[in-house]
């Protein structure tokens, strides 16, 4: 779902996610079709708040909230976007595993001069992006910008404001490129949870279940920062399978 929705977004398509079915079913899935695409799961949860069989692992830690009580998948779907871009994108990136985010764009249009209003230019040199408290509430963020524009983040909206400094539109535009850039703080906290998540659920298994702790988060680092990258799959997946292969003659 992650590589589906990001091909999208690199192509500067729109889209919509189909489908929400209350009704839901492990057993069943979507009772249509044999389709089972629901992005939420309609189990009864008893008094522990869990389901049988168990709702999606990446989605536990948000069982008790109603909004997301059910989730399937939600840790991709729910993601950061520019909602408002001052210019035209150029590039955005999002990585599920350490939650970083970047958004390039670009300023030519003549445009933004034709208004005199300055409150309508300052509008007008203002990018809106949404970062959801479903990863971000539980963070501490570190935000970057390129020369020429200033940020703020409100939570309570959960978006972060661009706003360009430039003192015009015209100044704005003729700046080009700009980026911004969001991380948290603690990437290798955030990947020993993912992995420690994993294993709970049992869903390291085969060699991975076989290796040290300290290994697998490792190999979570290697595709994180390499995400997208033949090489950082292949030297993950060399590793491994050399791992199997010393422990089989162990």
């Amino acid at each position: 779902m992650h590589g589906l929705v990001s091909a999208m977004e690199d192509c500067h398509v729109a889209f919509t996610l189909w489908n929400y079915n209350p009704d839901n079913r492990v057993e069943y899935g979507d009772g249509w079709n044999k389709e089972d695409f629901s992005v939420v799961n309609g189990d009864h949860h008893d008094g522990d708040g869990e389901t049988t069989p168990p709702p999606d692992y990446r989605n536990r830690a948000h069982e008790e909230d109603e909004l997301y009580r059910g989730g399937r998948v939600l840790d991709v779907i729910i993601r950061p976007y520019a909602a408002k871009v001052a210019g035209t994108p150029v590039q955005s990136e999002w990585d599920h595993r350490t939650l970083r985010y970047s958004m390039v764009w670009r300023t030519t249009t003549t445009s933004l001069t034709n208004n005199n209003n300055k409150n309508d230019n300052k509008k007008a040199r203002l990018t809106e992006i949404f970062l959801p408290d479903y990863h971000y509430a539980a963070h501490e963020l570190d935000i970057a910008a390129s020369h020429g524009l200033e940020w703020t983040l409100d939570r309570a909206r959960q978006t972060l404001y661009v706003q360009s400094i430039h003192p015009d539109a015209e100044a704005y535009a003729a700046a080009g490129l700009h980026w911004v850039l969001v991380e948290i703080r603690d990437v290798p906290g955030r990947l020993r949870e993912r992995v420690l998540e994993r294993r709970r659920a049992g869903l390291s298994g085969g060699v991975l279940q076989r290796l040290p702790l300290a290994v697998e988060i490792w190999l979570e680092e290697v595709v994180s920062f390499r995400q997208g990258a033949a090489m950082g799959l292949f030297l993950a997946g060399l590793l491994g399978a050399l791992v199997a292969w010393v422990l089989g003659m162990v």
